[in-house]
């Protein structure tokens, strides 16, 4: 219902007045599901009760027992220590590296993934050559006559003369060689190398697409 109740709150008035990150999770658990099962062997209320959830959970379709909008659940396993002290013993599993015997037990509870992220350098941004390759297909592979030699339209050249006409870049050689768009260019100094962006790949596809432009680089 909590969950529900947040998607209301951004549907009606926008993430703002969301309540999701202002949360934390309650639980109320027993040590162990041994003390738990006990004590609804010895209540005769508790019984009645868990009658109750069981009689009215049989009448329920597969669709809703396993949609998240009417149930969260999250798979437990107590650890006695842990190398940070701020951290909450939860281990998340991947379903797709355990044994057959190990995902039918699993089956039973909704279990979380959490992908770790690992630092890449250089992530999302391209060299030369794939950029020169990137624009040549997204015009369509066209060809260009040089000097009676047929060419690609868009080639290592081409992207030459629009880093030097779109002044994304400085030259090779300048004191400062990290003084690039960011939009467009970023200087890799370990490597020594520019690296460019996709937007840069679709400006120069949108650019070349008009041929006046594309003579421009050659005056």
């Amino acid at each position: 219902m909590l969950l529900n109740y947040d998607k209301i709150l951004e549907k009606e008035f926008g993430l703002d007045f969301c309540i999701r990150e202002s949360l934390s999770f309650s639980l109320q658990l027993f040590p162990s599901s041994e003390n738990l099962a006990a004590a609804i062997k010895s209540n005769p209320d508790a019984k009645k009760v868990k009658a109750f959830i069981e009689k009215y959970r049989s009448t329920l379709t597969t669709d809703i027992l396993e949609s998240g909008q009417y149930s969260f659940k999250a798979f437990l396993l107590q650890v006695a220590n842990h190398q940070s002290a701020d951290a909450l013993p939860i281990q998340f599993i991947k379903y797709d590296q355990l044994t057959d015997e190990e995902k039918e037990n699993v089956s039973k509870f909704a279990v979380l993934v959490k992908e770790k992220e690992k630092p890449v350098s250089g992530k999302d941004l391209l060299l030369p050559s794939k950029v020169v390759k990137l624009v040549q297909k997204g015009l369509g592979n066209p060809k260009v006559d040089r000097n009676g030699i047929k060419k690609d339209k868009f080639n290592a050249d081409t992207h030459t003369r629009c880093w030097k006409k779109y002044n994304v870049r400085p030259n090779n050689g300048a004191a400062n060689p990290s003084t690039t768009d960011p939009l467009y260019c970023i200087y890799d100094e370990p490597s020594g190398q520019y690296r460019y962006t996709k937007t840069w790949v679709t400006l120069l596809t949108e650019k070349m697409n008009i041929e006046d432009e594309y003579k421009s680089l050659f005056k």
